[in-house]
């Protein structure tokens, strides 16, 4: 009998652990929803990565620099302004380089992650312009799931 008690005892207990564990982690989502682009050289006819010597990189006519001489970086991001339809950044690969520019068209839209966990707001790229060697947009939806977006050639 003291057998049955102490097993009924163990699994009431471990059913009220388990009933208090709150399992919905909806809100452990990022709410960063940036723009990812990746660089790349041509070798050939092969697209290889590549990587900036030093990066400069900001948005046209804004004294605040989203990376200032960054070396070797091959990947990175940046926002889109939701109150636009479109963002216009500058990029310097080296210090070396000239200032080339890379225009960002997109529409924004909010979407409901939940009541507690709030709002984000996501793009759709619709076209993307520079004066870099080449620039294509690998998936246009611009998400809080750092998925890459657009392929820059230098």
């Amino acid at each position: 009998m003291k057998s049955n008690l102490k097993i009924a005892t163990t699994f009431f207990l471990a059913a009220l652990l388990t009933a208090c564990h709150d399992q919905y982690d909806i809100c452990d989502q990022s709410t960063s929803v940036n723009c990812f682009a990746s660089f790349y050289q041509k070798n050939g006819t092969a697209d290889v990565a590549a990587s900036a010597p030093a990066l400069s990189f900001g948005l046209l006519g804004s004294s605040t620099l989203i990376y200032n001489q960054v070396g070797g970086i091959s990947n990175f991001s940046f926002p889109l302004n939701p109150a636009t339809d479109s963002a216009k950044y500058f990029i310097k690969i080296s210090n070396t380089a000239t200032s080339d520019t890379i225009t960002v068209f997109y529409t924004s839209q909010n979407i409901l992650l939940s009541n507690e966990c709030g709002n984000i707001t996501t793009h759709t790229i619709s076209n993307a312009k520079n004066t870099l060697d080449s620039i294509k947009i690998i998936t246009n939806t611009v998400t809080n799931l750092g998925t890459q977006n657009l392929k820059i050639w230098f």
